[in-house]
């Protein structure tokens, strides 16, 4: 049975598969430099003031692969209607070079914020309910993102996240044979993936489920038992059924035990059972952080 939002996103292409998409242009004038001080955290990037009232930030891009680049360009302009995904303003020039203009999230990424602070337990299942919330808005647009982790989760100084990363973004009805990317990608990625097969919402399942573990316990999934240099060996542990250990340490109170209890059920369901997001993940995270 064909989606009910399949041909949705057609007219993003014509016949000869090129896009006709064509995102905003900033002129240079409306990018202002901020006069306050960058957190030592975000010395390494370009903040502006976008007409003088919006934060955003400056990104390198490389448009000398056109038609792939205006592509993911017109699926995030698209996505950006959504709380929980980065707003994409349009593109502009810095010091003549090709920028992208983004929406400014202070604390950087969900990955580095918990390498500089301990996340606590109701924090963290907010976190997952509202990244849920965006895989299920990805979802209902006929998106897969393909790399659901902590490092492309954005945060604000609200702590709101932002899925953000949208290299490898792709529409339902478009199917891309698996390529290997970076090989750490491994770490969140569903066995089936791993073997070739059609990626589907179960892979996008899995990755959240591995980036809620990643969240719970503040590190890479499988670092313990696979350094960069093993990764092959982590790709045979996982297709042949083995997953990371959910283990948690005593909780401090009958709260805190609650919510590690229902976190490790969603993780087990999205790692074995690949229960839907929006029938069982969202009903219980909504439920245990109101």
């Amino acid at each position: 049975m064909k989606s009910q939002f399949e041909g949705r996103n057609d007219h993003l292409y014509d016949q000869s598969a090129e896009v006709i998409f064509k995102p905003p242009k900033i002129d240079t004038s409306q990018l202002q430099v901020c006069r306050s001080p960058l957190a030592s955290h975000n010395m390494a990037r370009v903040k502006r003031m976008y007409s003088g009232v919006i934060e955003v930030e400056c990104k390198p891009i490389w448009l000398s692969e056109k038609a792939k680049v205006q592509a993911n360009l017109a699926m995030i302009g698209k996505l950006g209607i959504s709380p929980y995904i980065l707003k994409f303003h349009g593109l502009s020039k810095i010091e003549r070079k090709d920028v992208q203009v983004l929406e400014w999230v202070e604390l950087g990424s969900l990955r580095d914020f918990y390498k500089r602070c301990d996340i606590g337990w109701e924090a963290k299942v907010i976190l997952a309910r509202d990244i849920c919330r965006g895989i299920v808005f990805l979802n209902s647009m006929d998106v897969f993102h393909h790399n659901i982790r902590c490092e492309n989760i954005l945060l604000t100084s609200r702590l709101e996240p932002k899925i953000a990363n949208f290299d490898l973004v792709r529409e339902i009805n478009h199917y891309h044979p698996w390529e290997m990317r970076e090989m750490k990608v491994l770490r969140w990625m569903a066995p089936e993936e791993m073997e070739g097969k059609r990626y589907d919402t179960k892979n996008e399942i899995f990755s959240f489920g591995m980036t809620l573990w990643e969240l719970a316990f503040e590190k890479y999934p499988y670092i313990n038992k696979f350094d960069v240099l093993h990764l092959e060996e982590l790709k045979k542990y996982v297709t042949k059924g083995c997953r990371e250990k959910i283990t948690f340490g005593k909780a401090k109170d009958q709260n805190e035990k609650e919510i590690q209890q229902r976190l490790k059920e969603i993780i087990e369901s999205s790692m074995y059972i690949y229960i839907y997001l929006n029938r069982f993940c969202i009903y219980i995270l909504i439920e245990y952080s109101e």
